[in-house]
């Protein structure tokens, strides 16, 4: 299989958030197991291996209790003390919420001073809501992205 950019970039991006003791998993986008989300990516088994060996706090969070988060919050008022995450994952999630300036602001409040995100939104894509559960409000530029994240101390946005 053809390594890709992109592929490269997130698995740097993730390796950086191995580094951290806790991981919280917004929406369970990194798809590491069936139990806390609604599918599991035998891709990123190597993830959930990692966060095993380094017995990492690995989180999720969701806005609803049907695939069994650890915490069920909505993103755009984390129920969590600011200050309190070392590292966020947000896979495929920003595009769901009605406001995602307040859910960037949301992230950034959450995260300790050193900490990290990992954000993955789409720009060209499908609309893909899923009735009665999440709406599909937004696409995001890189203009959009760094406008959204200009209170992070680094920005960083790989194309896919």
């Amino acid at each position: 299989m053809m390594r890709r950019p992109w592929d490269d970039f997130f698995n740097a991006r993730v390796e950086r958030l191995l580094q951290m003791q806790e991981l919280l998993d917004i929406g369970g986008g990194l798809r590491l197991s069936t139990q806390h989300s609604n599918r599991a990516d035998p891709r990123n088994a190597w993830i959930a291996q990692r966060i095993k060996e380094k017995n990492i706090s690995y989180k999720v969070l969701d806005y609803v209790d049907t695939y069994h988060p650890d915490i069920v919050g909505d993103i755009q008022d984390l129920p969590l003390r600011s200050d309190s995450q070392e590292a966020v994952a947000c896979i495929a999630v920003l595009e769901h919420v009605e406001n995602p300036f307040k859910a960037a602001s949301e992230m950034h409040r959450v995260l300790k001073s050193g900490g990290c995100a990992l954000v993955y939104v789409p720009f060209l894509y499908y609309y893909h809501a899923e009735d009665g559960y999440y709406g599909d409000y937004w696409r995001f530029t890189e203009d959009s992205l760094r406008h959204l994240f200009a209170p992070f101390a680094l920005v960083e946005i790989q194309k896919v």
